[in-house]
């Protein structure tokens, strides 16, 4: 009889040649990520038993602490186990390992959710790692990300991927994500008024995509990606261009205003 998510409770009576025996078992199973299971059973009847086990798991083990009692005499018992994986150059500490696994890379980003079959299942260690210790071999298992977990300039191509590993082998997982280094600056011209809305903004010789353009706004402000630490800028509109250069210091700021710069050598 199910009491909740993963909580299920049983009562079993049986009588047999005038031997009469009563059950009565709940017990809470372990999630797919990390938490806390148990299992209660008590017995009444010709034999009385008493049985408690809690068990937990986190991402590098699986632990089990039960105690059972019967005819007067108590045992105990306790175990632990896990796995030791090896991928992509690195090794990772992991519940035991079965079946097919997959570490999932988000690079440079620590804490963030991993999801399989819509599971919480792993977050991201410092480096951006996480390993998933069981999945489907030969099936597509849909493994996604917490897109929630992600700082806002955190550029994100896709959010989720498919892992469709061999039987009993690993699976590198590298999602498409990376800091845009982005921040907001206001240009002015030479004379003091701002850049003309609409007047195109290009890092020159800058990591962006395909030479990509920045349209500036109103009052001369523009949004930029991209940024390396020090960055030359191209303005243009209608038949003129300037030039001038932009300092991009570290910041933990998703979206840093960086001031005011001054377009020089206006060219018609």
């Amino acid at each position: 009889m199910p009491l909740g998510d993963r909580t299920n409770a049983s009562i079993n009576t049986s009588a047999k040649q005038g031997r009469e025996q009563a059950r009565l078992q709940v017990s809470r199973s372990l999630p797919a990520g990390s938490g806390l299971g148990y299992r209660l059973v008590t017995e009444a009847g010709d034999s009385d038993r008493r049985a408690a086990e809690v068990s937990a798991q986190n991402q590098v083990g699986t632990y089990i602490l039960a105690a059972d009692q019967l005819q007067g005499q108590t045992a105990f018992r306790g175990s632990a186990t896990g796995g030791l994986a090896f991928l992509g150059g690195s090794a990772f500490l992991s519940r035991r390992i079965t079946d097919s696994f997959a570490v999932v890379q988000v690079p440079d980003y620590s804490g963030v959710g991993i999801y399989a079959d819509n599971q919480l299942v792993a977050r991201t260690d410092a480096d951006g790692n996480a390993l998933l210790p069981r999945i489907r071999p030969y099936q597509k298992n849909l493994v996604r990300i917490e897109q929630a977990d992600l700082p806002l300039d955190a550029q994100i191509d896709a959010i989720q991927l498919d892992a469709v590993p061999y039987f009993r082998s690993g699976l590198l997982l590298s999602f498409p994500v990376k800091r845009s280094r982005g921040a907001l600056l206001t240009v002015i011209l030479e004379n003091g008024e701002p850049l003309p809305v609409g007047a195109q903004v290009q890092i020159v010789g800058g990591n962006t995509k395909d030479n990509e353009v920045f349209p500036t706004g109103l009052r001369g402000e523009v949004y930029l990606t991209g940024l390396a630490t020090n960055n030359r800028l191209r303005v243009t509109w209608l038949d003129q261009n300037c030039e001038f250069m932009l300092p991009y210091p570290e910041s933990t700021e998703p979206l840093p205003h960086l001031g005011t710069y001054i377009c020089t050598g206006l060219e018609l």
